[in-house]
């Protein structure tokens, strides 16, 4: 039973030493539970440090995830790089083909050139005469 329910059953009596006790007991609670409490400027200081531990997580998880992403394009464009490497090779081994001499030569006997039947000679002298 706690001292209230006491002090119903007995009627109204003079305290004693033990409610006077009680009493000072119950101040002393209050006084240190006040005391104990954080104040509203360590509650807000809490907070706000709550805040920034959350809020660098999250930018570390953002970093984290841009880093991710970043190399996933890298390996992209390096694989683009091996395709376009390969890509210029066959090119040049097709102009090199396209540039023979020997493929040149025989085009141009399909289409009718020759060595010419006779050469104009031209002077250089710029004299018209």
């Amino acid at each position: 039973m706690s001292h209230p329910q006491l002090r119903r059953l007995f009627g109204r009596r003079r305290p004693s030493i033990a409610d006077r006790l009680w009493r000072a007991g119950d101040r002393l609670l209050g006084v240190a539970r006040e005391q104990l409490a954080p104040s509203r400027l360590q509650r807000t200081m809490v907070g706000a440090v709550g805040v920034a531990v959350v809020l660098c997580a999250l930018s570390i998880v953002a970093l984290r995830t841009e880093i991710l992403r970043t190399r996933y394009q890298l390996a992209d464009l390096i694989e683009e790089e091996a395709r376009l490497r390969d890509q210029r090779a066959e090119l040049r081994v097709a102009l090199s083909r396209l540039r023979a001499p020997e493929r040149l030569a025989r085009l141009a006997r399909e289409r009718g050139f020759g060595p010419p039947d006779r050469v104009i000679e031209l002077s250089l002298d710029g004299g018209g005469g």
